[in-house]
């Protein structure tokens, strides 16, 4: 069993979701009812509900409404009371967060992650019901036996999460974005695409771009907590950066530092921050954990993602930054600009074979991640996907779904975090743009000039960008 404190550190910012009572899964969790479920949560992590009649709703974690950006979450979940199931998920295409959404009746309930599962859900496909924030804890209280197969392609170098909704336990799985699951019979359901995504000119895609980022950064500097800001050379940073230019003496911007790896973004951040008149640090991911503690915070990451990404940078976020920070993120913005489209790439998928080769991975010993892909598809429902193109769906879900949430996890023993693109309504207006412009980031660069005209002046990943 790990020790009490070590445990703490794991879950960080975590919940348990079980049918029936539970022991406390981490000291200092909060205990609380959702309908016939029983609800631990850490207390960093905010519980906010309301119910009409017989339909409830519970959702973990922080949101803003992007069309009232000035309204808090007890006001946003208050307007949605005795929305019927479609009205309500509908209704969160338009929030911007990172939560967990739990809803019900007397007969039924179902939980939904936010629009790129951010904050993740796992699940049990075994009896009783277990769902939770990270997969280790819901095996642990599954009693899950190990899934050798799919803890072997961890020592994989060039991938983007398991494959499929798989982890390394049997019948333990993630729920992608856009799904919702039954937690009484485990069945998945998608509620997202509803219908096609109309085009538009790219002016028009960015002028709802704008106003829904602007938003944003409005409703987030509105919450009680600092805001911190990962700023790099690249769009995907210079687009949120734009959009909080209402806001932008309340960030605290930050740029990794690891020798030489980070010089093009630590060049551009200290011109912009002396130019702008930004507080910006660099954070240096190269100190190393003590060795007196080195062992045990490995371990500790190990089972927060166990294949981990960033943990020096977890590290670094524990020394530099409040533990009540939120740190906005400018991941999911590959969504947006179609980055999945390089020349091996492009393809419509019409079977589970290129999937796998946009994945990632080995090419050798493809069985087992074709089977796990099958699967996730069947269960996600993805090729009834008609509305959206098939390829901006797969990396949305899959990518975001598994290797973002993550990478989020493994950052909760710092602060906590927001992805600036965990947003129906968002990617719906830049996927609303003809492809080809999507491919030369056109949405993106008038969306900036929108928020923050001359903004583009500045050179993007090292190089001055010329456009129209």
């Amino acid at each position: 069993m790990l020790a009490n404190h070590v445990k703490a550190m794991t879950f960080a910012r975590g919940f348990l979701l079980t049918d029936r009572a539970a022991e406390m899964p981490v000291p200092g969790w909060i205990e609380a009812q959702i309908g016939q479920l029983h609800l631990w949560h850490d207390p960093r992590t905010p519980l906010w509900t309301t119910q009409s009649g017989e339909r409830w709703i519970a959702v973990l974690g922080h949101f803003v409404d992007v069309r009232r950006p000035s309204a808090q979450e007890p006001d946003i979940l208050a307007a949605c009371a005795g929305l019927e199931r479609t009205a309500l998920l509908t209704e969160t295409d338009h929030w911007s967060g990172r939560f967990v959404l739990i809803f019900g009746d007397t007969v039924s309930s179902e939980i939904a992650p936010d629009a790129i599962g951010s904050r993740p859900v796992y699940y049990a496909l075994s009896t009783p019901f277990v769902a939770g924030s990270h997969a280790a804890l819901v095996a642990d209280v599954a009693g899950a036996a190990p899934n050798a197969e799919i803890a072997a392609r961890l020592s994989r170098r060039v991938m983007y999460g398991l494959p499929g909704d798989f982890t390394p336990w049997r019948d333990i799985h993630v729920l992608t974005p856009n799904q919702t699951l039954d937690t009484a019979t485990r069945k998945i359901s998608r509620f997202w695409p509803r219908k096609e995504i109309g085009e538009v000119s790219v002016q028009e895609a960015a002028s709802r771009v704008a106003a829904i980022m602007t938003t944003t950064m409005n409703g987030l500097a509105n919450r009680p907590c600092p805001l911190v800001f990962s700023l790099t050379a690249g769009l995907d940073s210079r687009i949120t950066l734009a959009a909080s230019r209402e806001q932008a003496k309340a960030l605290t911007c930050f740029t990794y530092s690891n020798g030489n790896h980070h010089l093009v973004d630590m060049y551009f951040a200290k011109s912009a921050a002396l130019k702008l008149g930004l507080k910006h640090k660099a954070l240096d991911t190269n100190v190393r954990v003590p060795a007196k503690s080195r062992e045990e915070f490995e371990s500790v990451m190990s089972r927060i993602s166990p294949r981990p990404h960033f943990p020096r940078g977890s590290y670094a976020y524990t020394l530099n930054f409040p533990q009540n920070a939120l740190h906005i993120r400018s991941s999911g913005g590959e969504i947006a600009r179609s980055f999945f489209r390089d020349p091996d790439k492009c393809f419509v998928p019409e079977s589970i074979e290129p999937l796998v080769k946009a994945w990632g991975g080995d090419l050798a010993d493809r069985d087992v991640d074709i089977a796990a892909f099958e699967a996730w598809a069947e269960r996600a429902q993805y090729w009834r996907v008609t509305e959206v193109d098939l390829l901006d769906v797969f990396h949305w879900e899959h990518r975001m779904g598994t290797w973002l949430s993550e990478l989020c996890l493994e950052s909760d023993i710092a602060f906590d975090t927001h992805v600036m693109f965990s947003c129906r309504a968002l990617l719906e207006a830049f996927l609303s743009a003809p492809l080809d412009k999507r491919r030369k980031n056109a949405v993106f660069h008038a969306a900036i000039q929108k928020m923050w005209p001359g903004f583009m002046a500045l050179p993007i990943n090292g190089e001055t960008v010329f456009w129209r």
